[in-house]
């Protein structure tokens, strides 16, 4: 179980954006009362959504009639599993149950495993990667599937034997001011257009 709050509702804070110092620690780890705790994210305080959303938790067992006790979940109730989202549905007036959505997650705990079984490189887990689909990885973080028909009937670039070629050639000594280091560009899907121009 873990410790009683308050978190968030400590010093009612509750923070816009991205907020590494809105945390509180918990357990061996933290917590966060900021907006981006509650993209899909599982690292939010326990008390986030009713100290800075203003959602009502759902009643403790102990103040549900023992009939009602079967409920897996109440309906309407959403929560992540990993990258899926999961919303709690009724089957029956009595009878509940969570429906969650089957896509392939980035991080995949078993394929992890495995893969450290063998004797080669290392996997690790990367937590800006838990929450997403591995099909937003491919979009946003690769950019690279499908391949458009401009970049389907792109050709090589042919070397001219003619053409005296310096014997190297570095874009930072030769135009430093336009230069600057490689940049993440986020979940925006250009990374493929800053490798292109690279």
């Amino acid at each position: 179980d873990l410790p009683p709050g308050p978190y968030c509702g400590k010093f009612n804070q509750c923070c816009v954006n991205r907020e590494d110092d809105c945390s509180h620690q918990i357990l061996d780890t933290l917590c966060y009362c900021d907006e981006h705790c509650n993209r899909t994210h599982d690292d939010c305080c326990p008390d986030y959504e009713e100290v800075c959303l203003g959602i009502a938790p759902p009643p403790k067992d102990e103040d549900i009639p023992a009939a009602n006790l079967v409920r897996a979940c109440y309906p309407g109730q959403i929560k992540t599993d990993k990258c899926n989202k999961c919303t709690c549905q009724s089957l029956s007036s009595e009878e509940t149950v969570w429906s969650c959505e089957q896509d392939d997650c980035i991080i995949d705990d078993e394929i992890i495993t495995l893969v450290n079984q063998g004797s080669s490189w290392r996997a690790a887990n990367y937590t800006q990667f838990y929450s997403k689909k591995l099909k937003e990885g491919i979009v946003y973080k690769l950019g690279t599937l499908p391949l458009s028909r401009e970049t389907q009937r792109m050709g090589a670039i042919h070397y001219d034997k003619d053409i005296s070629y310096p014997p190297h050639f570095d874009a930072r000594n030769r135009w430093p001011s336009y230069i600057s280091p490689v940049v993440d560009q986020g979940w925006c899907g250009s990374d493929w257009a800053v490798a292109v121009a690279g």
